[in-house]
């Protein structure tokens, strides 16, 4: 992206080299190495702590369903719609982030299911 760029003046300024390679190659290896298998530990760990909660690994299932179609639409959405060619570490983080919304909107929308059926068990009792 900035390769044309090097030895042009802007305002005085001139862009004496960039190289993105190395910084490239690295965040790959450790992402590989480091982060993707402590991605998904947690993500194992998410799915068996809803599964045990909600009662049902369908429920977990597709909890997990619609985290990774979330992440992979942030993803495309990064890459593709800005043309950002390099994914940087912040943005990894973020995924422990989604998985924590995701996570906590499945107990709430269990509690909520939760409280709604008791509340007509008590109106049909009422009856």
């Amino acid at each position: 992206l900035l390769r044309p760029l090097v030895g042009e003046s802007f305002g005085g300024a001139r862009v004496a080299a960039f190289d993105n390679s190395v910084k490239f190659a690295m965040f790959s290896v450790l992402l590989v190495s480091v982060d993707t298998p402590l991605i998904m530990g947690g993500t194992g760990f998410i799915f068996i702590v809803m599964w045990l909660y909600a009662g049902s690994a369908f429920v977990a299932g597709m909890a997990m369903v619609q985290l990774l179609l979330s992440i992979l639409m942030g993803i495309f959405f990064f890459l593709v719609v800005l043309w950002l060619p390099f994914f940087p570490f912040l943005n990894t983080t973020a995924i422990f982030i989604c998985i924590g919304i995701a996570a906590d909107d499945v107990f709430v929308f269990l509690e909520a299911f939760d409280h709604a059926t008791r509340a007509a068990e008590v109106r049909v009792r009422a009856l």
